[in-house]
């Protein structure tokens, strides 16, 4: 079965506070993490303020809005603020730094305002204590805690070992949006002039003692398996050190390792492999996208039903249908998978443009044997994932490498690997029927979609997606029961009457969420054919979106909807525009 919501939108685990601190002279701290069970936020003794981004930053500016949060409720000095990305292990770890279903500002929105808060409070109580006044009466902004009665005030660094003695407020005050100074307003990207000037450092930017560049032939068909191959050429070419069969991955391959990139692509084109076919190396995805339409006239399971439309339908004095075939999407990361291992007996480390500590951390151990504990993750500033980093097959043939040959090994994917043999959105297939009245008004809508299971969650998990026996049938509810698949089940508009089915057409293609999962095709199709309908109804297509809105109260999805449709039309012209 595909990753259900709730599988996909992973969220982290509670946030929290830790104030580090060490007075001068005073005995260091063996562990100042002892101090709090919270993580997020440090505040030294010299005034330094650390906030930690606790996803993985893939260009969607989390380094930046994440610290913002917790700068925002602690009352801290935005431009004295140092910020860090956060890594599995040591103060974080139990915390998951997993990356996806654009979820990282929501999942963590209240628990790091309660992380900031709380420390608000003992900054605000400590200073108090020090002053023998109410907490009440004094607040905290711009990085100190202030008595407006007297006009006095103290940086937080001077408050920070009294604060650390305190007990961590369980339910502190979250400040209004009237009283936001950061968040709201426009912000600089912490790490902007460090990605522009080339400062940042991305994957293939590490550089190891004695570190050999890894390149890897792929079978070129699915299921395909290695027979044997011949290395002697490779070996001959300058700089070459290796040559080494991969099964870590999703397809087999032949790693060619070498002093630099160029020679191992070099010792690469030199190899000499005989691959065996498999159950489904004769696949062939222009066949199967020409039979997608045809696909819909299979089984189809119950997603949404809203009255009779089919009825509808058969009594209207018109009917329209549209099909949309959407192909294979490539993820195409403007970066490609890469990942640095270095593997010793008892300890790993890997360099990584990931959006998942979880799943590299559980393919390193599968590879070498090591456990979670003992292998130093560190995330790399990720050029673009779209879903594609968060599996970690690319981190496992690293390990597997550098566990082999002994060194640190990079391993660098071409563009045209990462086109040829990742994994890809699914190719689907959206037909829609709706009726009409003899003076044009719509009766129902009927929209038939289709879906596939996404198999890299098998293939991460150790079923062969391909030799292994077929999954048990799934249940006849098991679509609407997970509101899948989303864009088809979770419509905003309200039509007269309404069904929704879909038919399953998982293909042996390696498939895994793209952008949006599976929203890019139905919403496409979805509205796409409201465009049609509002020609056939001589409608405005801005209007009939409009007219299938619910009313509903203010901040409600479809009210920020119909907020957002009616401020494109106006500030587009839209009207004037289609006068024209």
């Amino acid at each position: 079965m595909p990753a259900s919501r709730r599988d996909f939108l992973e969220t982290c685990a509670a946030a929290g506070l830790v104030l580090g601190f060490r007075w001068p002279g005073a005995p260091a701290m063996d562990d100042p993490t002892d101090f709090s069970p919270n993580a997020y936020l440090s505040i030294a003794p010299d005034g330094a303020v650390t906030l930690w981004a606790t996803r993985l930053e893939m260009g969607q500016g989390v380094r930046t809005v994440l610290p913002m949060i917790l700068a925002e409720e602690l009352g801290a000095d935005w431009k004295k603020v140092r910020v860090e990305q956060a890594a599995p292990g040591g103060r974080f770890r139990g915390i998951r730094l997993h990356t996806g279903g654009s979820s990282s500002v929501v999942g963590s929105w209240r628990a790091l305002r309660q992380a900031g808060a709380s420390a608000r409070e003992m900054l605000v109580v400590a200073a108090a204590q020090s002053w023998g006044v109410p907490p009440g009466s004094c607040r905290a902004e711009r990085g100190l805690v202030r008595h407006p009665a007297t006009g006095r005030s103290v940086p937080f660094g001077r408050l920070a070992a009294r604060a650390a003695r305190l007990a961590v407020p369980a339910s502190p005050r979250l400040k209004s949006r009237e009283e936001f100074t950061l968040l709201g307003r426009p912000m600089k990207r912490v790490d902007g002039p460090a990605i522009v000037t080339g400062a940042a450092r991305h994957g293939l930017d590490v550089k190891l003692p004695g570190m050999l560049y890894a390149t890897i032939e792929r079978c070129p068909t699915l299921s395909g398996r290695l027979v044997r191959f011949d290395a002697s050429a490779a070996l001959r070419v300058s700089g070459v050190r290796a040559v080494h069969p991969v099964t870590a991955g999703i397809h087999p391959g032949v790693a060619v390792l070498a002093d630099d990139t160029w020679s191992a692509l070099q010792g690469r084109a030199a190899l000499e492999v005989e691959w065996a076919t498999g159950a489904a190396s004769s696949f062939d995805s222009e066949r199967f996208l020409a039979g997608l339409p045809a696909a819909l006239d299979r089984h189809r399971y119950p997603v949404r039903q809203e009255g009779d439309a089919p009825g509808a339908l058969a009594r209207s004095a018109r009917r329209l249908t549209a099909t949309y075939t959407f192909p294979f999407q490539a993820h195409a990361p403007l970066e490609p998978q890469n990942c640095t291992a270095r593997v010793d007996r008892d300890r790993v480390e890997v360099w990584v443009p990931t959006q998942t500590d979880v799943r590299s951390l559980q393919q390193v151990t599968k590879v070498t044997g090591v456990p979670p504990e003992r292998i130093v993750l560190h995330p790399m500033l990720v050029g673009g994932g779209f879903g594609r980093r968060l599996f970690a097959d690319y981190v496992a043939e690293a390990a597997q490498l550098a566990k082999e040959v002994g060194r640190p090994v990079q391993l660098l994917w071409t563009r045209e690997d990462d086109m040829r043999h990742g994994y890809f959105q699914p190719a689907t297939v959206e037909r829609f029927e709706a009726g009409l009245t003899a003076d044009g008004r719509l009766t129902g809508l009927v929209h038939h979609s289709s879906t596939s299971d996404l198999t890299i969650y098998d293939i991460h998990d150790g079923r062969n997606i391909w030799t292994d026996p077929p999954k048990p049938a799934r249940a006849e509810n098991s679509y609407a029961a997970d509101q899948s698949p989303w864009g088809a089940f979770d419509t905003p508009y309200r039509f007269p009457a309404l069904l929704v089915d879909c038919v399953d057409v998982t293909s042996p293609v390696p498939t895994g969420p793209w952008r949006a999962v599976e929203y890019p095709s139905t919403v496409f199709g979805r509205e796409s054919f409201l465009d049609e309908l509002a020609h056939a109804m001589g409608m405005d297509p801005v209007a009939l979106r409009l007219s299938l809105l619910p009313g509903q109260g203010p901040g409600s999805p479809d009210a920020r909807l119909r907020a957002a449709l009616e401020a494109v039309r106006e500030r587009s012209g839209w009207h004037t525009r289609s006068e024209e």
